[in-house]
């Protein structure tokens, strides 16, 4: 089929997309990183690639998977980290290519279990409740939720609207460990079944990093939740490491293990599965389940009060027993339990119910004993709490993903293509081989795609040389200063982004007054408004000034004049004290290998230019980059930081020069 539909056919000038949209404008870079991934497809081999902004590398990759591997036969899955891109995915790109090429074939996504509605569960949670009391808000919402699965589309809960509460809907969703497959009564009308269904006639199956990490996982247990693909497409690839290292590791924290007991024993709106059932184990497992509670708390309050009596700690842990295990025995005693319970009950339905929650007791068991082992040379094992939120978690992550991405993913896989608007640690050679190597995929093919935008004419990028170094005394306060002038100047329209929350702070509470004073509105990061209503309101103001951290250094489209100002108040070099940065600079130092220029550059350069990223987004905007930190320009470091926006116009009035390692 490639020899008889070259891409330039499709996105070459004349060709079927240019007849087909209207305003249709040629980009060589979408060509040349369509062609190479065909040839990657063609010759199954692995391939990164950075396609910056205006590429339009979504149907730089789709056009050849369509022509190359699904009109060969083979099954393709496209993974992306935000639901926006699966949404520009499946209602706007695909369907476009869909209508213009010769090919037929199928197109489904691929969501977590429980985000199906499982009838069974939904039954026995409306056979509980006539116990309650009928106006009842979880009585009301459950009823709400039957009458939506007579005549939902595919039981999915994100077609509930208004959405039901977390609580409600932990007592329908389908689950993995009390499904009775085909002994279930509901299992032909079962949603989920019938999405698994989808998944295996599909030709094109688009989901989300977190369930492919989940499902490389499970694969290694012939478990997997997708069907065998030799094609995968890895966009927004900048995310994968970190998502990958969450899934790939151990955690438990004193809110899940909360959550677990409330699905138990009720309360919050939960239907306590306990008290739904009889016979003469019940009542023990009541009291284990409360035993396991007050033994968790204690845990846990052990844990907080330790990272309370070492101000200034990172939260890392390397030593076995630094707490009393005062909670798995319990764990286990209350699975024990619970599957004498299970054996009691006569319906398969309830049985299943019972078991499950032993197997995850148990589980749970497993990892506080893992957790607290401290045994595997892999992990990083650390502490993560929030005072203020009363959140403790303990948690060990991989630090290193690249041997079981090779291992599970690059050296299984025909051809795997990843790919992100930024991906590479510089402008130099080889620049993409920081993330190969971060990924598994050394081997991989690499291209690197120049931007079609004229930064020249677009962009200007300003250091103020008055102002002192980030960390000297008054940095704060002159920052502060130039802040203002520059929003007076652009009249809002402007992120100011942050390396941390305490930086932000400071600065909010300097700028807030000033900003809202001329009439402009001010917005910060962490209030209560989610990320998405922020960023509504901000596209819509056209003025606003948003103050922001991590999360709004890349992901964040506002095309427009609404963003006309880009403050970037330092270098976002990553955290060294960090527990997994820590472990990354001293296995580097063992192997004699300086970490600065080996992680701590190379990191800082991709979130710079993620974050100078926010400001251009379509050919017609235009606006001003304005650097907080005097070391882009006074440090010898700081030329890696300028070539990835040598092609911007920089305001800086300094040579060049020689590069050192010294921050």
């Amino acid at each position: 089929m490639s020899s008889e539909l070259p891409i330039e056919d499709v996105l070459g000038r004349g060709g079927i997309l240019s007849r087909r949209l209207d305003g249709f404008r040629e980009r060589p870079q979408q060509v040349e990183m369509a062609e190479a991934v065909l040839d990657a497809l063609r010759e199954e081999a692995h391939l990164v690639v950075e396609a910056p902004t205006g590429v339009g590398k979504s149907l730089a990759y789709l056009a050849p998977v369509l022509i190359g591997a699904v009109a060969t036969g083979r099954k393709v899955v496209i993974s992306t980290h935000t639901i926006a891109l699966q949404a520009q995915l499946l209602e706007k790109d695909i369907p476009l290519l869909a209508s213009c090429l010769p090919i037929e074939f199928t197109v489904t996504k691929a969501l977590g279990r429980n985000n199906y509605l499982g009838l069974r569960r939904l039954g026995l949670a409306m056979e509980r409740a006539p116990d309650l009391v009928a106006d009842d808000p979880a009585v009301v919402a459950l009823r709400r939720v039957h009458e939506w699965s007579e005549d939902a589309f595919e039981g999915r809960r994100q077609e509930l609207d208004p959405p039901v509460r977390p609580e409600i809907w932990d007592q329908v969703q389908s689950e993995t460990d009390n499904c009775l497959g085909h002994r279930c009564e509901q299992f032909k009308r079962c949603y989920y079944q019938a999405a698994r269904r989808r998944l295996q006639t599909a030709d094109v199956i688009v989901t989300n990093h977190a369930l492919y990490c989940t499902d490389l996982m499970l694969r290694q247990q012939d478990m997997g939740i997708l069907p065998e693909h030799p094609v995968l497409i890895i966009d927004e690839a900048h995310h994968l490491e970190r998502v990958a290292q969450d899934h790939l590791g151990l955690s438990l924290s004193r809110r899940g293990m909360r959550h677990f007991l409330r699905r138990l024993l009720g309360g919050r709106g939960a239907q306590g599965l306990l008290k739904r059932l009889d016979g003469d184990a019940v009542d023990g497992a009541q009291t284990l389940a409360r035993k396991v509670g007050e033994a968790g708390d204690r845990f846990f309050g052990d844990v907080d009060r330790w990272c309370a009596s070492r101000p200034g700690s990172n939260g890392r842990y390397r030593e076995p027993g630094l707490w009393d295990d005062v909670l798995s025995a319990d764990l286990a005693a209350l699975a024990d339990r619970l599957e004498i319970l299970a054996d009691a009950q006569e319906r398969d339905e309830v049985r299943v119910e019972v078991e499950a929650f032993a197997r995850r007791s148990l589980a749970m068991c497993s990892m506080v004993r893992s957790l607290l082992a401290v045994d595997d040379p892999d992990l990083v094992y650390f502490v993560e709490r929030d005072p203020v939120r009363r959140h403790v978690e303990l948690a060990a992550r991989p630090l290193d993903i690249a041997p079981i991405l090779e291992r599970d993913l690059f050296d299984k896989l025909g051809c795997v293509v990843s790919t992100s608007a930024t991906l590479a640690a510089g402008r130099g050679e080889n620049d993409l081989g920081y993330f190969a190597r971060r990924h598994g995929c050394s081997g991989a093919r690499q291209l690197v795609l120049g931007s079609p935008f004229d930064y020249q004419r677009l962009v200007e990028v300003h250091v103020p040389r008055h102002i002192p170094f980030p960390d000297e005394d008054g940095y704060d306060e002159a920052a502060a200063d130039v802040v203002l002038r520059y929003i007076d100047k652009a009249g809002g329209g402007a992120f100011v982004l942050f390396t941390s929350y305490r930086a932000l702070e400071a600065s909010w509470r300097r700028l807030a007054g000033p900003i809202n004073e001329r009439g402009l509105m001010a917005l910060r990061q962490g209030d209560t408004m989610d990320r998405a209503t922020m960023l509504t309101r901000f596209r819509e103001d056209g003025n606003g000034v948003l103050f922001g951290t991590e999360s709004f250094w890349h992901g964040v489209d506002v095309p427009g004049s609404a963003l006309r100002l880009v403050v970037i108040t330092r270098l976002p070099f990553p955290v060294p004290t960090l527990p997994l940065n820590e472990a990354r600079a001293e296995r580097l130092r063992r192997g004699g290998e300086d970490p600065f220029p080996k992680f701590f550059l190379p990191e800082a350069v991709i979130r710079f230019r993620q974050g100078c990223g926010r400001l251009v987004r379509t050919e017609e905007d235009e606006g001003v980059i304005l650097c907080l930190d005097r070391r882009v320009v006074e440090r010898p470091y700081g030329k890696r930081f300028r070539a990835t926006l040598a092609d911007a116009s920089w305001d800086t009035g300094v040579e060049d020069a020689a590069e050192d390692s010294s921050a």
